[in-house]
């Protein structure tokens, strides 16, 4: 199934020939898919007269379902877009570098797909994101440390990929995070300290990975934690006392 809520399209644009650009390309979009004549797009069109209206808000929305192929790199032509949701289908290949420009995005949904390659650095350029979901994928390579420049961020869940490398440090600048789920990739090295610094985190889950070390102590501090888990890695037997002070553990 794909879902796309162009919601921005309510905002105030510089003027009414930005949404007809942005419509025109996700109808370019549309027209690429194997099944464009599907009933479920008819009514997803271009408005009459849309390029001599006055208006200066649009609303355009699509609700895609049952196709599959890439993310075009055009998407980052979308600037006016604040929710994206492409969850639940068959599309594969790379996570476009263009979405990096889609400055007003909030929330990115790119769960149960198939898509591969590394995730973008330039996702850490998206300061309004507030939930990012790609988990059920098969991205690789390592999570980028520009997701530190994310401070509205408050879900991130990049769980069952193929992610390897180091947790980043930088993570730990999200004070606004609240569930981050990296389980069941092959994520190595220690988990850094700097975590300890996410005050708002009520969900920590880390297991099925290849993190080594020591727990650090700094975890202590998360005191509005209530779901902690580190199974199934190579971490060190020996638990600070200082996660005695998370009494919110469920």
């Amino acid at each position: 199934m794909i879902i796309i809520v162009l919601t921005s399209f309510l905002c105030f644009l510089g003027s009414a020939s930005a949404s007809v650009e942005e419509a025109d390309t996700l109808l370019k979009w549309k027209a690429s898919f194997q099944n464009p004549d599907n009933p479920l797009l008819s009514s997803w069109i271009l408005p009459p007269n849309a390029a001599n209206s006055s208006h200066s808000r649009k609303e355009i929305a699509a609700v895609w379902y049952g196709l599959n192929g890439s993310i075009p790199e055009e998407i980052g032509q979308l600037r006016s877009l604040s929710d994206l949701a492409l969850a639940t289908n068959d599309l594969d290949g790379p996570i476009p570098a263009s979405l990096g420009n889609l400055k007003n995005l909030t929330y990115l949904y790119f769960y149960d797909n198939l898509l591969s390659g590394p995730i973008p650095p330039e996702l850490g350029h998206l300061y309004n994101l507030v939930e990012i979901y790609m988990y059920g994928n098969q991205l690789s390579g390592a999570i980028p440390p520009s997701f530190g420049n994310l401070n509205k961020l408050e879900v991130l869940h990049l769980f069952s990929n193929k992610l390897t490398g180091l947790i980043p440090p930088e993570i730990g600048n999200l004070t606004s995070l609240h569930s981050l789920s990296l389980f069941n990739n092959s994520i190595s090295g220690s988990i850094p300290p700097s975590l300890g610094n996410l005050a708002s985190l009520t969900l920590l889950h880390l297991y099925g990975n290849q993190l080594s070390g020591s727990i650090p102590k700094e975890l202590g501090n998360l005191k509005l934690l209530e779901d902690l888990e580190f199974a199934d890695n190579l971490l060190s037997a020996s638990v600070p006392a200082t996660l005695g002070n998370l009494s919110n553990l469920q």
